[in-house]
């Protein structure tokens, strides 16, 4: 299908009425008729938001507020953009940090000024017939069916012209990554390798190595990268999860470092910096990254609580009390209903009114932390509850500590760490009973979820025993063995039955939460076969 310009529609965002004038001339040229224009990141919003439109060609320059960055990260987090909605961030910023920031944010498209009405014809037809081809990928992608977008891909691979099938090859390597389909996305990258040396296969082979633990083959496809495109600024996160990977914080700073020097205005890369330079006890950088993550983030979607408790442990450490509770009080006024966030600061808190001998605040910080926590919903953060349940210990608050031990007993028994925290933590206070007590409830708790739903399963009521471990699991969503006879119950049924392509999607879902969970890859392997022969077994029978 050929791009008709007069039937698409067109949103403007730029801060300067001459730029935005010459786009519209210039689409003019190309017979577009439905255009419209704003001159701020709020009101590109609001139009993406209440409009469909077919193309948003952007300036990073929206004046005061949100840059246009942020317009493309907003709209997409919340979902303004439609699947086929082209964004090309437009600007006559040519600064190589400007440059690799925009890039990052990994828009449709980049136009630099000058450009003529013929070359951003050849930009947008090369996007829209992408787009176009990609649409049905895109949108199982949307709903978190990557089974349905690989074989969506897999289909149009030998029907489209070779620049799309070549576009579909790397999407394809991508989602096997994404999936964990590690020998496949490997296979397809050095396929690739075998046409033509490029960075991004490289990259994508050091991804590969990475998630497979292989560090120094990772870091020599990162390297091999880099020859080729020193700007490609992901092989410098990857090369730093290699060092981190290793113990080596430094190391891990360094590739950071290189990465920001290249370009510094990217939000996660100097967040990342702020957290391992503070680890690495470099306070002065650590100090730096921190401020640039909030100076950054003011009008981003990607604002953190963490990045306010990072700076505040930033400056205990430089010993500036005061300034640490000015931060921690930013972060109140930024997350007032965010508990988590705020048991966070009470926590901090109460190590900084000690250091001034405030008791009396102290205990109210430490007070106000056990209402926080009392209001989290599962599952509860690991290492927070740990550093509560050792503050209650300190307190001599026995009783919180054991319950809140208890809690993270329940919701990670697999997490080894955690686990022998919980054990040790009562111990260092010479309280060693304390911990295996709230081990042994905690597996109780547990036992009776689990023998609820085995029990109904035996007693061949299929359907209860899948709402009850379903039921379960949504109490205790850390558990694996929940997870692991849920997801046997759920193929039971498909199986014995009643087959149901939703159901069958569903399980699929629940196997992706067992491999974030890290369950282990025999039984993974074991639950997918079964799920992939059902399916397989549908498609014939069909």
């Amino acid at each position: 299908m050929k791009l008709d310009f007069r039937k698409q529609r067109f949103l403007l965002a730029d801060a300067v009425a001459q730029r935005r004038k010459t786009l519209r001339n210039i689409l003019y040229t190309l017979s577009a008729e439905n255009i419209s224009e704003v001159s701020s990141g709020a009101a590109a919003l609001t139009q993406i938001q209440n409009h469909l439109y077919d193309f948003v060609l952007c300036s990073d320059d929206l004046g005061k507020g949100k840059n246009g960055q942020q317009v493309l990260e907003e709209a997409r987090l919340r979902g303004y953009l439609p699947l086929h909605t082209i964004f090309v961030m437009v600007s006559a910023e040519q600064s190589q940090d400007k440059v690799l920031g925009i890039l990052e944010n990994k828009p449709d498209d980049y136009l630099t000024y000058p450009f003529n009405a013929k070359q951003l014809a050849q930009r947008l037809e090369r996007h829209f017939q992408r787009k176009q081809t990609c649409l049905t990928i895109n949108q199982a992608i949307a709903a978190g069916d990557m089974r349905r977008a690989i074989k969506i891909c897999e289909a149009k691979l030998n029907t489209s012209p070779p620049d799309i099938a070549r576009y579909l090859k790397r999407l394809l390597a991508e989602l096997a990554l994404k999936t964990d389909d590690l020998g496949r996305a490997e296979a397809l990258y050095r396929a690739f390798l075998k046409q033509r040396e490029l960075d991004w296969v490289w990259l994508g082979l050091g991804k590969v190595a990475l998630q497979k633990k292989q560090f120094n083959q990772a870091e020599a496809c990162f390297h091999k990268a880099l020859a080729i495109q020193p700007r490609l600024l992901e092989c410098y996160d990857g090369l730093a999860e290699c060092q981190q990977a290793r113990a080596n914080l430094a190391g891990a700073q360094n590739m950071l470092a290189t990465a920001l020097k290249l370009s510094p205005s990217v939000l996660a890369r100097q967040q990342k910096q702020a957290q391992i330079a503070l680890a690495n006890n470099d306070l002065e950088t650590a100090e730096q990254a921190a401020k640039m993550s909030l100076k950054l983030s003011e009008h981003s979607m990607h604002r953190q609580a963490g990045d306010f408790k990072t700076l505040a442990q930033i400056q205990q450490k430089q010993g500036l009390t005061e300034e640490a509770l000015q931060s921690l009080q930013k972060l109140r006024r930024s997350f007032p209903k965010q508990h988590e966030a705020i048991l966070s600061a009470a926590l901090l808190e109460i190590e900084l009114f000690k250091t001034m001998d405030n008791t009396l605040l102290a205990e109210e910080a430490y007070q106000e932390a056990l209402r926080e926590y009392g209001k989290l919903d599962p599952p509860i953060p690991g290492e927070l509850a740990i550093d509560l349940a050792r503050r209650s210990m300190q307190e001599q608050n026995y009783a919180a500590a054991q319950a809140i031990l208890e809690d993270v007993a329940k919701h990670y028994p697999d997490h080894s760490d955690l686990m022998s925290t919980v054990a040790q933590l009562p111990a260092d206070f010479g309280q060693h009973q304390l911990g295996h007590d709230a081990i042994a409830r905690a597996r109780r708790v547990l036992i009776e979820a689990n023998n609820e739903g085995v029990t109904l399963f035996k007693q061949q009521r299929y359907r209860e025993a899948e709402t009850q471990l379903r039921r379960a699991f949504g109490r205790l969503p850390r558990n694996q063995t929940l997870l692991v006879n849920l997801l046997k119950v759920m193929i039971h049924n498909l199986e014995s039955l009643e087959y149901d392509e939703r159901k069958l999607a569903n399980a699929f879902k629940y196997l992706d939460i067992a491999r974030d969970l890290n369950v282990a890859t025999d039984v993974l392997n074991a639950l997918n076969q079964r799920l992939q022969a059902l399916e397989e077994q549908h498609h014939l029978s069909s």
